[in-house]
């Protein structure tokens, strides 16, 4: 998953498959995602009520793919003890939403 400024990198993918030819398949996914950005005290803890990632192990820039609700999502790292950003499928954001509030409403 590569992401990038739309409006600076509106071609990525083209450019992407220009340069790697046949050595990987690219596929555009422009708005196929939904971001979620989380920040301040107790997040590891709500992280630990939505999936099985440990962010208390992860550093800086760590990114892993979890399930969340039913949902395959991406979780990045930005600092494991207060900022984590959460990509899921754009369809079901509004149940992705709902998911992180309630284990919001329960860890903090």
């Amino acid at each position: 998953m590569l992401g990038a400024d739309f409006a600076t990198h509106e071609d990525i993918a083209a450019q992407l498959k220009a340069a790697l030819k046949d050595t990987a398949s690219i596929t555009e996914q422009t708005d196929a995602w939904c971001c979620f950005d989380l920040s301040g005290e107790g997040i590891a803890a709500v992280m630990e009520l939505l999936c099985p990632v440990n962010m208390r192990a992860l550093a800086s820039g760590d990114a892993t793919r979890t399930t969340i609700h039913h949902l395959g999502c991406f979780v990045i790292c930005g600092d494991p003890n207060g900022f984590v950003r959460i990509l899921g499928p754009r369809a079901s954001a509004g149940s992705l939403h709902h998911a992180i509030l309630t284990a919001m409403r329960s860890a903090l």
